[in-house]
């Protein structure tokens, strides 16, 4: 199977997430991709608000075998160390998962403010994502909480 890792592609996508364009997604992510930082799931066009939120704090961001590092100014830096997966079908990236165990980092306050952006991405890829009700979350169908759904079986 295709992936980031066997295709040598870490170039190209760190140059695509250094300075992320919607054009640009499109060629490389497919539409309902996605990346997966431990519980977090981010669609990958999502980025670009990423990036957007943080350019008066962020310096770098990129994606390696082993994770995922953000450097900050003041040479604050949040390290997502840990396995890195990858996925493609049809030359495009199906998804990225990094399992972190335990995140590094030498500031709190930055890790905490990409924890707070990586929550919302999250609700927000579930909120425009179409998945149907036997899809499993953290191995949670969704499909057996259907009393908050209008919609019954």
């Amino acid at each position: 199977m295709e992936s980031i890792e066997t295709k040598g592609l870490f170039k190209e996508v760190n140059a695509l997430i250094a300075r992320p364009d919607q054009e640009r997604m499109l060629k490389y992510f497919k539409l309902d991709g996605y990346i997966r930082v431990n519980t977090y799931f981010i669609s990958p066009f999502s980025l670009i608000s990423i990036k957007r939120g943080l350019q008066n704090f962020l310096v770098s961001w990129e994606m390696s075998e082993t994770g995922w590092k953000f450097l900050f100014k003041n040479n604050a830096w949040v390290y997502f160390k840990g396995s890195f997966t990858s996925q493609m079908k049809d030359g495009q990236i199906v998804h990225i998962k990094i399992d972190c165990p335990k995140p590094e980092y030498n500031s709190e306050m930055h890790y905490a403010i990409l924890i707070r952006y990586f929550k919302c991405l999250d609700t927000f890829y579930f909120m425009v994502s179409g998945f149907d009700e036997d899809f499993e979350i953290l191995t949670n169908p969704l499909g057996s909480f259907t009393r908050w759904s209008p919609i019954q079986k």
